[in-house]
């Protein structure tokens, strides 16, 4: 009896330890679907402000990197992957501007010249480029269900299931090089003594804006 009960509770605690590591594993859907439903789009565009003033403030308290050096023309090319993230970053250090970026690309023999920035600077501008760049991806991935669903190249949940895949494919490879480059900025800021708790609130504006724009994605798949 001792033992049947022994063999139930090992069962009972696999089970357990299984049902939290799919919520963990989840978690990030479970958040975009409760923002999906539970929130207003007033809601959801505040705390899209708010990620973002997040991941500004953190620049502008522990480097010398501005969002605001990149110009809406900057941005759109850069989400569309029309900018080459390199150029990018460095606009955003202040080692290149938009004008000579532009000159550039007019006279081709005018090759700008500019210096690396400090390595804190580097990989913060480098997670800024990330984010807008698999922001245009998905929302170019997007697109194209949409174009594949009114051209009638498939049912709705076929073409859900294979954009799914496709999308879910874009967020492991982004979260790889989001922590790849946390880690490397928490290995700078150790040698460096600087604030190792910024690495907590880059990760956890990063987080919300996943869920927030899977919330955003499945709204478009409900109309």
């Amino acid at each position: 009896m001792k033992r049947k009960t022994a063999v139930w509770l090992m069962i009972l605690a696999v089970l357990l330890v299984s049902i939290g590591l799919l919520i963990w594993w989840q978690w990030n859907n479970i958040a975009a679907l409760r923002y999906a439903i539970g929130y207003t789009t007033e809601q959801k565009q505040e705390l899209i402000k708010q990620t973002d003033e997040v991941i500004k403030d953190v620049a502008k308290s522990f480097s010398g990197v501005d969002w605001e050096l990149l110009s809406e023309e900057a941005k759109e090319q850069l989400a569309k992957g029309e900018l080459a993230e390199e150029t990018a970053v460095a606009i955003l250090t202040g080692q290149l501007s938009w004008e000579e970026y532009q000159q550039s690309k007019e006279t081709p023999d005018h090759v700008p010249v500019y210096s690396k920035p400090s390595r804190v600077d580097d990989i913060i501008a480098k997670i800024y480029v990330l984010r807008a760049s698999y922001t245009g991806k998905i929302d170019a991935l997007v697109g194209q269900a949409l174009a594949d669903y009114r051209a009638k190249k498939g049912t709705k949940s076929e073409l859900i299931s294979r954009y799914v895949s496709m999308g879910y494919a874009l967020e492991g490879e982004c979260d790889g090089q989001m922590e790849a480059l946390l880690s490397e900025l928490q290995r700078e800021l150790k040698r460096t003594g600087g604030d190792e708790g910024l690495i907590s609130k880059i990760r956890s504006a990063y987080r919300t804006e996943k869920s927030l724009k899977k919330a955003s994605i499945i709204e478009k798949y409900q109309k």
